[in-house]
């Protein structure tokens, strides 16, 4: 039977407007006690950071101190003491018999094949649960050395870009410096070459004026012209002479020779003819020979065959 009196749910709704506001300051205090953020994993730690679109410089604290505030009791919360009507009207009532809201025989059965589908569906999800906190796991694992071996790989790269860059600079160094002495020694040369040019023009202007004004004279020079040469032109003139001599004496002697030599060519030419001579009328008699040879073996071949046919016919004349 419902018996409430409209001025206790007056009461009851007061308290409750009361309560509510404190128990939601409690809630809002607990939310910000509590971190949304998830714990964070082994080997790690969370960072506070700023978040906004412009980084504001962050110093110290201003000097502030903290200050309360005491409210009356009577505005947090009415007065629950409030003046409670007079009931009017009729109270109802509702008769409820034996068996009319809840057979447990009954009704059990389907309660029971709810909470034990209900506990199944809650172990097959913990269990589906489970089978995918694992496979996150093992996701984790092998993503953890995929980028151990993208981290290794990096840092193999970077230390490659690291040496690249340092033989860069270091071939870049050489070549500043192997043009730095390039200049070095060309203007060394340039400067060698014009000192060496304006020496030697120099040089040869004040030697040409000195030998002009007769400043010096060479002693070498001087024994050349005034006693080597007219000696060597005396030497040289007897030697022609005598050449002369020795050509005309030469000359002579080769005639003398080649006429002796003539005559002994002459001789040997004749002596030459008489053997050549000599063996033609050889020659010549040894033909004659050979020829009385071959007619006297001819008439002693023709003799034997006459003499033959002459046998073979009295042979016959005797047979």
């Amino acid at each position: 039977m419902n018996n409430d009196d409209p001025g206790r749910q007056t009461i009851s709704r007061a308290r409750t407007r009361c309560s509510a506001p404190r128990a939601e300051k409690d809630t809002l205090k607990e939310r910000r006690t509590q971190s949304l953020t998830p714990e964070p994993v082994p080997g790690r730690q969370h960072t506070t950071v700023q978040t906004k679109s412009f980084v504001d410089v962050l110093g110290e604290a201003g000097p502030g101190k903290e200050m309360a505030v005491q409210t009356e009791p009577s505005e947090d919360c009415p007065d629950p003491r409030l003046f409670p009507p007079v009931h009017t009207g009729v109270s109802v009532a509702t008769e409820i018999g034996p068996g009319d809201l809840f057979d447990f025989d009954r009704e059990v059965a389907p309660i029971l094949e709810v909470l034990v589908a209900k506990t199944c569906d809650q172990a097959v999800m913990d269990v589906v649960s489970e089978e995918e906190l694992k496979a996150i796991e093992r996701q984790q694992v092998r993503f953890e050395q995929m980028r151990n071996v993208e981290v290794a790989e990096l840092q193999r790269l970077e230390a490659r870009e690291a040496r690249v860059a340092a033989e860069k600079h270091r071939r870049l160094e050489q070549e500043r410096e192997r043009r730095s002495r390039e200049v070095d020694v060309a203007r060394k040369m340039a400067a060698r070459t014009v000192a060496k040019n304006t020496l030697y023009s120099m040089q040869q202007v004040v030697l040409g004026t000195m030998v002009a004004r007769s400043a010096f004279v060479d002693p070498v020079v001087d024994e050349v012209e005034h006693k080597f040469i007219p000696w060597l032109s005396d030497a040289a003139s007897n030697v022609l002479d005598e050449a002369a001599v020795s050509r005309q004496v030469t000359e002579g002697v080769v005639l003398d020779a080649l006429a002796h030599r003539r005559q002994q060519d002459d001789a040997i030419t004749e002596e030459r003819q008489g053997l050549l001579q000599t063996i033609e009328e050889e020659r010549r008699r040894m033909a004659e020979l050979a020829r009385q040879q071959q007619e006297a073996a001819a008439a002693a071949a023709a003799a034997s065959a006459a003499s033959a046919s002459a046998a073979a016919e009295q042979e016959q004349d005797n047979a």
